[in-house]
């Protein structure tokens, strides 16, 4: 049934409760207008993918593996030793624990900002109104003086995988009843990466596939170069120029030879959900990748903004919560300070992190380039924490001494990297790092020393 044809009037109407649409929702509210957040799970959407099958779930279950794999140093340090067993159902209470508790963290904010939010599939109509329909059945028709799209994405099916019972999506991991003893995961991006990381921690013996010719083929090359050898210390088997044939008797096929496994993980990425919003009513004509093209404001249309996942760029929580932001200080009419630095982190083992230009990007710029390294090692807190693995590279301006990125490498680098992140926004010198006084002992004192190349 259709309630009516006569419009609902709201100020902005928000489709997609992930980081990116609460926090649009609430930065709207905060601006006095009438917000509207429609999700396809209502409430129990709220935090999106990222609270219930990734960013939070996937980070918890690598604190699991790190904890499992600290037995070594426990035993080093004087502690009792742990055989290393895992109870799986435990690690899952959990983990719901923490995903409960946050989300309701975040439905309390916004029943607190008076933010109506809807059960329902969301459809434009045209640039003003969009037509909502709700599980029940009923649809409702609301008009809008702003509209924020905030849908995400979702995974890659891979056909040569599809349907096949013995594959699961990687958010499919953190609901497992126990963990196999062999695991094939295709997709060497950060997905698998860090699934890989865990998984080799808790004693899976796990082979990364990849069709690139590299692990991370997006991220700085000596950087992966770090990683790919941190997961083979892990005794994770690396496959890189592979393509995957299909999944036989025998195992993963690629072509004529089998990978043996218990379980095959599909990480070949995710591709943005925009085949369904009725873009082309409102006159928008996404791009071949299902990214919807906005400008630096995240505006699609003088109405319409998308962000997040939607819009191009990385698909980075933190990323979609700054997308938020522009697009509604360009809807409600407040100033935004425009394009701002975006960290890139990969929860590996080492951990990798970077903001800003790489050297390679930098050089292509026409810097010319001084890089300032530090390894890890050179940090005492690294020997007491037992992770003196990596190193610390600052792209600097050769002729100007001005910072142009960081590439981090080693433990704690996603923590890290916030530093270089705001440095970099306030235009500050390599230098004004280095002369600063961080505290002794911590790994933040590797921003404050340098090493040859």
């Amino acid at each position: 049934m259709v309630v009516g044809e006569m419009p609902e009037r709201a100020d902005v109407v928000i489709v997609g409760a992930g980081p990116g649409g609460y926090h649009a929702a609430l930065e709207a509210a905060a601006a006095g207008r009438s917000v509207i957040l429609v999700d396809r799970d209502g409430d129990a959407g709220v935090g999106g993918v990222c609270l219930r099958e990734g960013c939070i779930p996937s980070k918890a279950l690598l604190q699991l593996a790190a904890a499992a794999r600290g037995a070594d140093l426990r035993s080093e340090m004087g502690l009792p030793a742990h055989d290393g067993s895992v109870d799986f159902a435990r690690f899952r209470a959990w983990k719901d624990g923490i995903v409960t508790r946050l989300g309701d963290a975040v439905r309390d904010r916004l029943r607190r900002a008076g933010v109506e939010v809807v059960a329902g599939t969301a459809r434009l109509r045209d640039a003003r109104t969009m037509r909502v329909e709700t599980p029940e059945g009923p649809s409702f028709l609301y008009e809008f003086d702003a509209a924020i799209l905030a849908t995400g994405s979702r995974a890659i099916e891979l056909p040569a995988l599809s349907g096949d019972p013995r594959v699961i999506h990687a958010s499919g991991v953190f609901e497992l009843d126990e963990l196999p003893e062999r695991a094939a995961i295709v997709g060497g991006g950060y997905i698998g990466v860090e699934l890989g990381t865990a998984l080799a921690k808790l004693g899976v013996r796990v082979t990364i596939v990849e069709a690139g010719a590299r692990i991370l083929p997006t991220f700085d090359a000596s950087a992966a170069s770090d990683v790919a050898t941190g997961l083979r210390k892990l005794g994770v088997e690396l496959r890189t120029g592979a393509a995957v044939t299909g999944l036989g008797d025998r195992g993963l096929m690629l072509g004529d030879e089998a990978i043996t496994a218990d379980l095959v993980i599909s990480a070949v990425g995710r591709r943005p959900a925009s085949d369904s919003l009725g873009l082309d009513a409102a006159g928008i004509v996404p791009l071949p990748s299902g990214h919807v093209p906005t400008d630096a404001r995240r505006l699609a249309t003088p109405r319409i903004a998308a962000i997040g996942d939607l819009a191009p760029g990385p698909g980075l929580a933190h990323k979609a919560t700054a997308d938020a932001e522009a697009a509604v200080a360009a809807l409600v009419g407040n100033p935004h300070p425009g394009e701002q630095q975006i960290p890139l982190v990969i929860f590996s083992d080492p951990e990798v992190a970077a903001v800003g230009l790489d050297r390679h990007s930098a050089e292509e710029l026409g810097y010319r380039v001084e890089e300032r390294v530090t390894p890890v090692a050179a940090a005492g807190k690294s020997w007491i924490l037992g992770e003196t693995t990596g190193r610390h590279r600052r792209i600097v301006d050769a002729d100007s001494g001005l910072l142009l990125g960081a590439v981090l490498t080693g433990t704690h680098a996603t923590e890290l990297i916030g530093e270089y992140a705001l440095a970099l926004e306030a235009g500050l010198l390599a230098d004004d790092l280095a002369l600063t006084i961080h505290p002794h002992p911590t790994l933040s004192e590797l921003a404050t020393l340098s090493f040859a190349p």
